[in-house]
């Protein structure tokens, strides 16, 4: 691993007090706007802090990106993609599990690039950021699709909304996510200079972010709970329909978006590290 460690980026005061206050600004607006729940906002407000307030700009621009044009993306409407969140176990506000499924892998990066100087966690973290951002994409942009979407695995046509369906719409969303995060932490970096990275190391970021998204759509369709709706017979990611239990037909019971959300994230960070060690 050739990648350089920088001479020992240190804790700044003004800067930790500026990202705390940023963190806390987004997080009541995005309250104020629905687009998190109470919890979901305490837990932008701790990610936030570790990732503005200790990582500065080329940390910050990146999930500043991811969270802003998701929430974007998301109040894009229409029939079908009703229909398809229809199967989804979380709509609307990001709760806090769903705020740190997205965004732990990163601030945990973050850290590691403080205590370490190392700027191969700078990469991992805007791996893990793009794979978030390639992820979300692919479920606002994907469900817009008017093609049926296939299973990743067997390719068989399943419902809008299903874990492992994948659309050509939201497979090149999931691509445009990943590469657009991977431009802003390029950008941010030519801004802060710190850390120092290739356009090389930044072409590897985005595509262990795009290959977490696989990982998401894999596991989603084979690990994560699926469950028959007990009232219309669909396929649900759902426990609980109108108080009542669904059926579990597939996947570990304890696993859901949110454990499928983590693994991809730490996931894209793991590919990243082998492309570290294979290539740079």
């Amino acid at each position: 691993m050739n990648l350089p460690t920088n001479p020992g980026p240190s804790l700044n005061l003004i800067q930790l007090l500026a990202g705390t206050g940023l963190a806390v600004l987004i997080a009541v607006i995005s309250y104020l706007t629905r687009s998190l729940t109470a919890g979901g906002a305490w837990m932008l407000v701790v990610t936030g802090t570790i990732v503005f307030g200790f990582g500065g700009i080329s940390f910050g621009l990146p999930i500043v990106f991811f969270f802003v044009s998701s929430t974007l993306l998301s109040r894009l409407k229409s029939s079908r993609k009703a229909q398809a969140l229809e199967a989804f176990d979380k709509t609307g506000s990001r709760d806090y599990k769903q705020v740190l499924a997205n965004g732990g892998i990163g601030a945990v990066s973050t850290v590691l690039y403080i205590i370490t100087g190392w700027t191969g966690w700078y990469l991992v973290y805007l791996a893990a950021m793009g794979e978030a951002c390639a992820d979300t994409w692919a479920t606002e942009i994907g469900t817009l699709s008017r093609q049926q979407p296939r299973h990743i695995l067997n390719w068989e046509t399943v419902e809008p909304g299903r874990s492992g369906g994948i659309t050509l719409l939201g497979t090149a969303a999931a691509l445009a996510g990943s590469i657009l995060t991977a431009v802003t932490g390029y950008f941010a970096v030519k801004i802060s200079s710190q850390p120092a990275v290739s356009l090389m190391a930044m072409t590897m970021s985005f595509s262990a972010g795009f290959l977490g998204s696989i990982i998401d759509s894999i596991t989603g369709a084979t690990w994560q709970a699926q469950f028959r709706n007990c009232f219309t017979g669909k396929i649900t990611e759902k426990k609980f329909t109108r108080g009542q239990k669904n059926i579990h037909i597939s996947g570990l019971s304890f696993i859901d978006n949110d454990a499928v959300n983590f693994f991809s994230t730490f996931m894209a960070g793991v590919f990243m590290l082998l492309f570290i060690c294979l290539f740079l």
